[in-house]
């Protein structure tokens, strides 16, 4: 499966809204297989990926936002010191987001100017003060 670098930090986040009903169905899909086989191979790329298919952005299989994009993969990629091309089990991916983004509070450093990043820092609040 390949997955974006950024897109580890927006399933970990996904609360079940998204662009329109046919992206939010594929985005169902694709976490509840991450969550059911955490165990499932990805491989992390900046172009698109299983998620990139059924969104609004996607302009005949190029995203009409892809330099903002790949600065959210590049960041994402630079933090985690994982590299493009790199295969992993999606649970090792999460871990390692976790802690090295989302543990050391650099969301922002990632989403700079994600329209979705204020939902996200609000979830992040909810889950530190619990």
């Amino acid at each position: 499966m390949y997955l974006r670098p950024h897109h580890g930090l927006c399933i970990q986040h996904y609360m079940g809204k998204g662009y329109d009903s046919r992206f939010v169905q594929n985005m169902n899909q694709v976490v509840r297989q991450l969550r059911a086989f955490p165990q499932q191979l990805i491989e992390l790329t900046v172009e698109m990926d299983v998620l990139c298919g059924h969104c609004p952005h996607n302009k005949q299989g190029r995203c009409d936002t892809q330099e903002k994009v790949t600065a959210y993969d590049n960041n994402c990629l630079r933090l985690t010191g994982l590299l493009e091309g790199q295969q992993l089990a999606w649970k090792t991916f999460r871990e390692i987001v976790e802690k090295q983004i989302l543990g050391r509070k650099k969301l922002n450093q990632v989403c700079v100017d994600c329209s979705w990043l204020p939902l996200c820092e609000r979830l992040e609040l909810s889950v530190s003060m619990k």
